[in-house]
């Protein structure tokens, strides 16, 4: 720096050519300056004259350091006094202030021990050591006598001792009681018990949404088992990659389940629309006494993604998911008055709640029919007709059910919970003037901690300018830590870090995977263990924690863990592409949307995207299928070697062929409204363009509008041109 100080400040700007905002300085936020010159003397016969400082009222910089060097009267060396000028339009002078002293606190250690390593200097007060550690942590509550000591079969039993009689079950036209319910699912955890199913045996559960698979899921923890949830819909890849790793003793699928489920070699067990098992199976009639499970055993095996494709099976014990559903029933007000919709897929990590939090508080569970939780005026309608008081979304989809206008009908609805992706800043008061009556709860945290451990109440908490994620729920811990596992300040970005009595197992017959990501809890009791979550995030001033994005390349999207790697790997091993980057770009209702670039194998021969996409589909969970597919022909790298996302160009969307007459016309014109491009033709696919479920329920939406038709929303699919 003193060695081109005398280089021209414009000369610089005008070499570099930075892009320009009106928001910041084009190339530094920070000024640092020493002012370490002898300080000028004004020598005027008869006057006295001193330096004052001067005020402009205006920052230059967002932060300015001024650091004056003084000496005594003998010019020695008297210290250095510093000077810092913030903008307050991005700092209040409680955090200007933390930060001066943390200066102060890290010059000193440095001058106490120059050879202290940086990365050792302990920049925390004690009482700011207190309250991150003990204060905002302090989540210790018995949420019920001898809850520690529950199960989710003991807690359903007592609830449905309580209420025998009470609703438990709507499933489209099949009503159960808690004591049907009861005898169903004993009856089906006799016959798995007598089938060979031990305690910690794992069974898989390939169901749709239904009044078997509630009943199922119920039998296999009532019989001591783990609960494999399958989504029926995923490829055959994708189901033989999952039974594969859980090896389950037993399948339970509908008699048109999927046929890959088939030859596993596992026994298959097929049940009925009752839960009950089908034709050829002897059911037991006087079950006796089950097994059941202990606190510790594990109830859940969710999979979650993984960059090499190799699913990652997560052990969930109920000491856990009881905490989770009892702070649900205690905190949330959950309770016997309450209807809960199940609406997500089976193996998607909300649909444990969304099954279990009802059966254990004394609501009761309506199920939305499978293929119906994407329209969202069904949905609406359902949500009416059936008084359901609680829904769960990812806050995409929550944007999707606000913009549908049948939705101000659901005045019933008393709470809402959101996670799964980034809550949007403005989301809340979207919220609010949509639904004024019910009540929003962002909730956040990993299946390795039982679903949920952090929640933040929209009508207490204050937006900042990062998604909130909350504070730790109940007997859970939440720290943002360094590298080194060291507590950050307030407003320091670090990767956040979860435990307590919620956190999983770990990784199923993956130990060294389980030793990367559960880690001794430095803080915690002996034996305790943090999860390394991925998020960057940081701790406002209040304590809630916000989200700042990943320390990784994994994504959120509709509420799903989408791994960039995993969906690479599948795309390069197409004959056709040398390379691949797959990424999230905002999507016309401003959610992401996931788009694939490909480097094509051979340059002379671009790569059918159509051919690529259907690849994909038939390795892939639909979730994880690109929306869009672009060809270029390199990829950016950074100077680590990874791929450079941020320098992928945005996709050129539209074709050439026009309508033909007024009906193609309009129908055009909404596929250019809902999807952001410059046109389309009548064989343009809505979801080769970048359309997806939620846009789909937009154009459902638009075409009653505008033709007065009530248009099937599974035709979106069928049909997906204008033609």
């Amino acid at each position: 720096a003193y060695a081109h100080q005398d280089l021209p400040f414009e000369q610089l700007v005008h070499a570099l050519q930075p892009s320009r905002s009106m928001a910041r300085h084009p190339l530094f936020q920070v000024m640092i300056v020493l002012q370490n010159n002898a300080v000028a003397s004004l020598d005027l016969p008869g006057l006295v004259a001193r330096p004052l400082d001067g005020e402009t009222g205006a920052a230059k910089f967002d932060l300015g350091f001024n650091f004056v060097e003084r000496t005594d009267l003998d010019g020695a060396p008297a210290g250095i006094d510093v000077t810092v000028e913030y903008s307050a339009d991005l700092f209040d002078e409680d955090t200007v202030t933390d930060l001066g002293k943390r200066l102060v606190r890290m010059l000193t250690l440095g001058a106490a021990d120059p050879a202290m390593p940086i990365s050792q200097f302990d920049l925390l007060a004690s009482h700011e050591w207190r309250q991150l550690l003990n204060g905002w942590n302090a989540t210790a509550r018995e949420l019920e006598p001898g809850a520690e000591a529950q199960t989710i079969p003991a807690l359903f039993a007592a609830q449905a001792a309580r209420t025998p009689d009470a609703l438990a079950l709507v499933a489209e036209d099949d009503r159960l009681t808690y004591a049907e319910l009861d005898t169903r699912s004993a009856h089906l955890a006799a016959l798995l018990t007598d089938r060979g199913v031990r305690p910690g045996d794992v069974v898989a559960v390939a169901v749709p949404r239904s009044t078997a698979l509630t009943v199922a899921l119920l039998a296999v923890l009532r019989a001591g088992a783990v609960c494999l949830p399958v989504d029926p819909d995923h490829p055959a890849a994708r189901h033989r990659a999952l039974l594969a790793d859980a090896a389950p003793a037993v399948v339970l699928t509908a008699p048109d389940g999927p046929a890959a489920l088939r030859d596993t070699g596992a026994p298959v067990l097929v049940l009925d629309a009752s839960g009950a098992p089908g034709a050829g199976e002897e059911p037991v009639t006087r079950p006796g006494a089950l097994p059941g499970p202990l606190p510790d055993s594990p109830a859940y095996l969710v999979h979650t993604a993984d960059p090499e494709g190799v699913p990652r099976g997560v052990l969930v014990p109920h000491r856990g998911l009881v905490n989770r559903l009892l702070w649900m029933r205690d905190v949330l007000a959950l309770g016997p008055e309450d209807r809960v919709l199940h609406k997500a897929p089976a193996d998607l990590d909300a649909s444990v709640r969304e099954v279990l939090a009802p059966l254990v508080t004394g609501a009761a569970q309506v199920t939305v029919p499978p293929g119906g939780g994407r329209d969202m005026v069904a949905l609406a309608r359902q949500i009416r007709r059936d008084a359901v008081t609680t829904v769960h979304f990812a806050p995409s989809v929550l944007e999707a059910f606000l913009a549908e206008p049948e939705t101000a009908g659901c005045t019933g609805l008393r709470r809402v919970l959101v996670d799964g992706e980034p809550f949007p800043p403005g989301l809340a008061a979207r919220f609010r003037a949509h639904l004024p009556e019910a009540r929003l709860h962002v909730l956040h945290g990993p299946a390795e901690a039982s679903f949920d451990t952090l929640a933040w109440s929209a009508d207490g908490g204050t937006e900042g300018a990062y998604a909130p994620a909350g504070r730790p729920v109940p007997n859970t811990r939440a720290l943002v830590l360094d590298a080194h596992l060291t507590p950050l300040p307030p407003g320091s970005p670090g990767e956040l870090y979860v435990g307590g009595v919620q956190l999983a197992h770990g990784y199923r017959g993956r130990a060294a995977l389980t030793a990367e990501h559960f880690v001794a809890d430095p803080y915690g009791p002996p034996g305790s263990r943090l999860h390394r979550t991925g998020d960057l995030a940081r701790v406002t001033r209040d304590g809630t924690i916000e989200l700042l994005g990943r320390v990784d390349d994994r994504l959120a999207l509709d509420g799903r863990r989408v791994e960039p790697g995993e969906v690479e790997r599948v795309l390069t091993a197409h004959p056709a592409v040398a390379a691949a980057a797959v990424t999230t770009r905002s999507g016309p209702t401003g959610g992401p949307a996931l788009v694939a670039y490909v480097v094509p194998a051979d340059p002379a021969a671009p790569v059918d995207t159509s051919a690529l996409l259907a690849h994909a589909a038939a390795e892939l969970p639909h979730h994880t299928v690109p929306a869009l597919c672009v060809s270029v022909d390199t990829l950016a790298y950074t100077a680590d070697g990874r791929i450079d996302r941020a320098a992928l160009p945005d996709p050129q969307l539209g074709t050439a062929r026009a309508p033909r007459n007024d009906v193609e016309r309009t129908l055009c014109d909404l596929f250019t409204e809902l999807l952001g491009v410059e046109s389309v033709s009548i064989d343009d696919s809505f979801f080769d363009l970048g359309g997806h479920s939620l846009l789909a329920t937009r154009l459902v939406s638009r075409v009653r509008s505008l033709f007065g038709i009530e248009l099937p929303f599974r035709d979106i699919f069928d049909a997906q041109t204008v033609v």
